[in-house]
């Protein structure tokens, strides 16, 4: 099962590589003042979004138990795309 497993970790490692850079790309090209001031907010609020889904997993397991994490994650995601819905309709570049 390992060998099946190889390929899809290593396209999901290069998605993952390919969205990283196309975002510090942009990041950077929205701010030709000070890209690398730019450069490293983006990847402090990458920080912060991990470390806000940390917190976030802990109070569910903390209060609903390790069984409702699934449910806890699908919240988050939930309130993501909600939230991306609205500022592409409301607040998106114009």
């Amino acid at each position: 099962t390992l060998m099946l497993l190889l390929p899809l970790l290593a396209a999901w490692g290069a998605a993952h590589t390919a969205a990283f850079l196309l975002c510090q790309v942009r990041v950077m090209l929205v701010a030709p003042i000070a890209p690398a001031f730019a450069s490293s907010l983006n990847i402090s609020a990458a920080n912060l979004g991990i470390a806000a889904g940390a917190v976030a997993g802990g109070w569910v397991v903390d209060h609903h138990g390790i069984g409702a994490i699934g449910f806890g994650g699908a919240s988050l995601a939930a309130c993501a795309l909600l939230i991306a819905v609205v500022v592409q309709r409301h607040g998106g570049p114009r």
